[in-house]
C-alpha cells in the first residue's frame, strides 16, 4: 500500500512531522471498510457508462466523443468488460447489461 510505503521512507529520513501525520492516515485508512463496486461483477462507473453507450447502439469512435476519451480508452474498457462479463463479444456484453438494467438511461441502478 502507497501509505505504508511512503511511512516507511519519512521513517528512514526521519521525518517526524510528516511520519506522525502519515501514521493518522493510515489509522483512519484502516478503519474505513472496503466498499464494494457499486456495480455488478466489479464494473467500473466507467465502464458502465461505456456498456450503457454500446447498448444504446453507439460505436466506439461516437463513445470516445461523448466521454471526452481516445478510442483507444474505449477500446481498454472493453477488454476490461468483456473479461468481467465473460463475454466473447459486444452483444453479449450488451445483453448482459439488459440483463442487469445497465443500460443508458439505468447507469446507477446497481448503487
Amino acid at each position: 500500500m502507497l501509505l505504508e510505503e511512503s511511512l516507511s521512507i519519512f521513517t528512514e529520513l526521519g521525518m517526524r512531522p510528516l511520519m506522525e501525520s502519515l501514521q493518522a492516515l493510515h489509522e483512519r485508512a484502516s478503519d474505513q471498510p472496503v466498499r464494494a463496486s457499486a456495480y455488478p461483477d466489479g464494473l467500473t462507473q466507467r465502464e458502465v457508462e461505456v456498456l450503457g453507450l454500446v447498448t444504446a447502439g453507439k460505436i466506439d469512435q461516437e463513445i470516445a466523443e461523448e466521454l471526452f476519451i481516445s478510442v483507444n480508452t474505449v477500446g481498454n474498457q472493453w477488454r476490461s468488460i468483456l473479461s468481467k462479463t465473460d463475454s466473447a463479444k459486444r452483444t453479449e456484453a450488451a445483453a448482459y447489461a439488459i440483463r442487469r438494467r445497465l443500460g443508458p438511461d439505468e447507469e446507477t441502478a446497481g448503487e
